[in-house]
């Protein structure tokens, strides 16, 4: 499973689409169908897609339509001949279907205001849940979600819907793997322990920080979870008090350290405030926590921009070596002399041209005869043709055959020899779908 973070912009009043998600998806359906081409047909991969919404659902097909004019060499994986050939559906009519790579669209996304609600469509109803796990069960070997929201941007205080609970730790688990499992939070499970825990939240919230109590995280109590400002479905850092729960441990390890570093390892950072300390100045301790806290907020501010960039940089790389090979590509082919009639030689056109032209440094190229032109096409084909004016002269009165010339127009050995086609001498056709090479005279 791999998620796929995407800049996109939920459509919400124009079509209910996502169209950079869409643009997304359809160009790794390019991309891997045509690395399957040069694959045998029984071990090509079968390939899906599935929707959040019905709309999405047609425009990847518009778009992908656009594809298969582009490219007829695509059509194979689209045909109904084929057992399972490429379908795109939604969450309504998935049921049934299995593909052995699927890319899933969530399709929701902050709208061009860059506000982002809760409402996910038929995940917000009754049985949502069940959609969504019927949709990311659908791959037998690759899942890929393409999402405009990540997990820490769902805010579960602004909806009770399984279903969207359930997305949110499903997006975790793409993003971060198995250890997202184990960190999932249950919420605040209760108010505060004792008057001090009060006391430290009533004092943080007047700094401006959104504090719960009691935040359950597999199998612990945080006494106190303080959201990250930027992101409401994250929590910046958790607070420690001295109070029950500390009191309540067997042993003064389980107090000091194996609670704390069980959290640490869930991905959350403790910050701890001792009753004393408190007791004899509040406002000190108070402070020490709200810089503490300020210092995360800057230093996790940073490192997402820092992994913005690098997705933004990593993206753009790639972006430009496709195309670099592609036009390194049409350049050797060009270079080569070689034609392509259709689509389907294309592949195998540009791998000739580069074979003409490709030199082994580790040997220095063969020194060429001077009455002979450079290799144009394959260089396995034969020997190098001659120049017009390195061509041996025939007695007075006859005249070459031309080196096209067909069968019919080639006389017998015995016989004189047919004359010299010229320039508009017509040359015999290839099949179709092969590349043709020109011999320049």
């Amino acid at each position: 499973m791999r998620l796929h973070r995407v800049a996109g912009t939920y459509l919400r009043g124009q079509g209910r689409t996502n169209p950079e998600e869409a643009r997304a998806i359809v160009a790794m359906i390019r991309k891997r169908l045509k690395a399957a081409l040069a694959l045998p047909e029984d071990r090509r991969p079968t390939l899906g897609v599935i929707t959040f919404n019905a709309q999405q659902q047609g425009l990847i097909l518009d778009l992908l339509d656009a594809e298969r004019k582009e490219d007829p060499a695509l059509e194979w994986f689209f045909s109904d001949d084929r057992e399972e050939p490429v379908i795109v559906k939604n969450l309504e009519n998935i049921q049934g279907d299995e593909r052995d790579i699927m890319l899933f669209s969530i399709t929701f996304g902050p709208d061009l205001a860059g506000k982002l609600t809760m409402n996910f469509g038929a995940l917000n109803g009754d049985g949502g849940e069940k959609r969504l796990n019927v949709a990311v069960t659908r791959a037998r070997a690759e899942l890929h979600v393409f999402s405009s929201v990540t997990a820490d941007r769902i805010d579960l205080g602004r909806t009770s819907a399984r279903g969207v609970r359930d997305l949110k730790a499903f997006l975790d688990f793409a993003d971060c793997g198995a250890v997202a499992l184990a960190a999932q939070d249950q919420g605040s499970l209760g108010g505060a322990d004792s008057p001090f825990e009060e006391a430290v939240r009533d004092a943080l919230e007047r700094k401006g920080w959104e504090v719960h109590g009691q935040i359950g995280v597999s199998g612990f109590r945080i006494d106190l979870g303080v959201r990250h400002p930027d992101f409401a479905g994250v929590w910046l850092a958790g607070v420690e008090c001295d109070g029950a729960s500390y009191h309540g441990s067997a042993t003064a390890r389980d107090r000091d350290r194996i609670r704390q570093s069980v959290l640490e390892g869930l991905g959350w950072t403790i910050l701890r405030i001792w009753s004393t300390d408190w007791f004899r100045a509040p406002q000190e301790a108070a402070g020490r926590i709200d810089t503490a806290l300020r210092a995360l907020l800057e230093q996790d501010r940073a490192r997402r921009l820092a992994e913005d960039e690098a997705r933004a940089a990593a993206a753009l790389a790639e972006a430009e070596a496709e195309a670099e090979a592609a036009e390194a590509a049409r350049a050797a082919a060009d270079l080569a002399g070689v034609e392509v009639d259709d689509a389907e030689a294309e592949a195998d056109a540009k791998a000739a041209a580069v074979e003409c032209i490709a030199v082994d440094a580790a040997e220095p190229l063969p020194e060429l005869p001077e009455a002979a032109s450079p290799c144009i096409g394959n260089p396995e084909a034969g020997a190098l043709l001659p120049e017009p004016e390195a061509l041996p002269q025939e007695p007075e009165g006859q005249k070459f055959a031309a080196p096209f010339a067909t069968p019919a127009a080639m006389p017998a050995a015995s016989s004189a020899a047919a004359p010299m086609a010229g320039p508009e001498a017509p040359t015999p056709s290839l099949p179709r779908g092969r590349a043709r090479s020109r011999a320049l005279l």
